[in-house]
């Protein structure tokens, strides 16, 4: 629920695209500590890190798709 706020408050703020690029660079830093790191709760810690970039990334990815693509064309294949 908090993250959600949070979240509220930096997307109008900063750029969709932006967001998502600092959110997947922020999961791939967390990642490279999770591997050098051998405390359980220090895993666990990064784990929760790791949950709240990934929502920021798909919140931001949801929301750029919902201002970006039309509601009627949304589903339909590109072929053709």
């Amino acid at each position: 629920m908090i993250c959600g706020l949070m979240i509220v408050k930096v997307m109008n703020k900063v750029s969709h695209q932006q967001l998502m690029l600092v959110s997947m660079a922020s999961i791939s830093v967390l990642l490279c500590v999770m591997t050098m790191t051998l405390s359980p709760l220090s895993i666990v810690l990064v784990a929760l890190f790791i949950g709240v970039f990934n929502a920021t990334n798909r919140i931001a990815r949801v929301n750029k798709l919902h201002h970006e693509v039309d509601n009627s064309v949304r589903g339909e294949s590109m072929v053709g």
